[in-house]
C-alpha cells in the first residue's frame, strides 16, 4: 500500500477548516478529497500522526484539538443526536463527534489525552437581554479576536479547549452589553468573578476584541491604584492586543521612535507581540489608538482634545451607523482608579 507524502497534515488542516463550518463528518473522506498524489490517507495514518504529536508541536493537531474543543461547547448544534440530545462539554458530547468524524478507537482514545473535554465552565447568572450578538454578526466583523485566539494557541501555547472555555465565556459577556450599531442603546452592569490565576486578564482582553469587533469604540480599563500594577495591564494589552502595526503608527521620524515606549523590550525585539498584518487598516478594519502608554497614565491628552473626537465618514448618518462606526479607530484607556486621573478622563 501507498504511503501518503509527509505533507498530508496540510490535507488534514483544510479539512478540519471546512468541517468547523459544516460540522463533523466523515474525516478521511474530507481529508483525501482534494489529495493530488494516489496514496490516500487512512485510519493508520491518523493514529500514527496523533502518537507522534501534541498541540504544542503541530499545527495540525492544534487545529484539531480546537475543532473539537469547539463542538464540545456549540449549543444545541444541528448535527447533534435528535433523538438523544447531548449536553456541551460533556464525554458524551465528545462522543458523538468521534461517531459523526468516523474515527477508530484507538485515534479517540489519543485525543481524549492531548485534547480532553473541558473541564472549565462558566455559570452566568443574568437576566433577559436583547439578543444581537449572532453568530453572522460574530463572523462580519471578526478580526481582533480571532488574532488574539491565535495568540494564546501559538505563542502561549494555551490549550484548545482552554481558549474554546475562554471563547465562550467572553461571548456570554459581550452578548449583554448594548449592540453598539443601535439607537436602542442601555446601560449594561455585570460582574466577572474568577480565582487567582484562573484567566481573569485573558478574559477581559477576549471580551475587549469581541466589543472593539462589533463596533464599540472607547475602552476604559482601571487596574486599581498602584503604577506597577497598570503598567503591567498596558503591556499585557499592548503586546496581546493592540499588536505591532497599531503601536508604531505616527513613528515616523527620529525623534518619534526615541519616544517609543518598546524600543528596549525584550518581547518586541523578540517579534513577540502579536501582529495584524500592514494592510489592515486598508482593508477596512479599525485601528487601536492608545490613550495612555507603558509609563505615561493618561498624559497625552496634552497634545489635544481632538484625540478623543470620532470623524463620521457620512455626516449625514450618526457616528453609530456602521458606515461611520465599523471602520474608526477604537480608543484604549488603562488607568488608576485615581481620583485626578478619572476627573480629567471625564472632563
Amino acid at each position: 500500500m501507498a504511503t501518503p507524502s509527509a505533507d498530508w497534515e496540510q490535507d488534514l488542516v483544510a479539512a478540519v477548516a471546512s468541517l468547523r463550518v459544516r460540522g463533523p463528518a466523515r474525516l478521511l473522506k474530507q481529508i483525501n478529497v482534494h489529495r493530488d498524489d494516489d496514496a490516500e490517507v487512512n485510519d493508520d495514518d491518523v493514529c500514527r500522526l496523533l502518537d507522534a504529536h501534541n498541540q504544542q508541536d503541530s499545527h495540525a493537531v492544534r487545529q484539531l484539538a480546537l475543532a473539537l474543543a469547539d463542538w464540545d461547547f456549540e449549543e444545541k448544534p444541528l448535527w447533534d443526536d435528535p433523538q438523544n440530545p447531548t449536553s456541551p462539554p460533556t464525554t458524551e458530547r465528545r462522543a458523538l463527534v468521534y461517531r459523526l468524524l468516523r474515527l477508530t478507537p484507538e485515534a479517540a482514545a489519543r485525543l481524549d489525552v492531548i485534547a480532553a473535554v473541558a473541564t472549565m465552565r462558566t455559570t452566568v447568572i443574568s437576566t433577559r437581554w436583547k439578543p444581537w450578538y449572532t453568530e453572522e454578526r460574530q463572523a462580519r466583523s471578526a478580526f481582533y479576536w480571532p488574532h488574539y485566539q491565535a495568540y494564546l494557541l501559538d505563542q502561549r501555547r494555551w490549550p484548545a479547549e482552554s481558549v474554546a472555555a475562554l471563547d465562550k465565556a467572553t461571548t456570554d459577556v459581550v452578548q449583554r452589553i448594548s449592540d453598539p450599531t443601535s439607537d436602542d442603546s442601555y446601560q449594561s452592569k455585570g460582574l466577572v468573578v474568577g480565582y487567582v490565576q484562573s484567566g481573569k486578564t485573558a478574559n477581559f482582553t477576549g471580551v475587549i476584541a469581541k466589543a472593539i469587533d462589533a463596533g464599540y469604540r472607547l475602552v476604559i480599563v482601571m487596574t486599581g491604584t498602584i503604577e506597577l500594577l497598570r503598567s503591567q495591564t498596558q503591556r499585557r494589552l499592548d503586546r496581546e492586543l493592540v499588536g505591532r502595526e497599531n503601536l508604531t503608527r505616527g513613528l515616523v521620524d527620529g525623534e518619534a521612535a526615541e519616544e517609543f515606549d518598546y524600543a528596549d523590550d525584550g518581547d518586541w525585539l523578540a517579534d513577540n507581540f502579536v501582529s495584524h498584518g500592514d494592510d489592515f487598516l486598508a482593508r477596512g478594519y479599525p485601528g487601536i489608538e492608545r490613550m495612555t502608554l507603558l509609563h505615561d497614565d493618561y498624559k497625552r491628552l496634552k497634545q489635544g482634545l481632538s484625540r478623543m473626537q470620532f470623524h463620521h465618514r457620512d455626516r449625514s448618518k450618526p457616528f453609530y451607523d456602521p458606515e461611520n462606526l465599523m471602520p474608526a479607530d477604537a480608543r484604549l484607556v488603562v488607568v488608576k482608579k485615581n481620583s485626578s486621573v478619572l476627573t480629567r478622563i471625564r472632563e
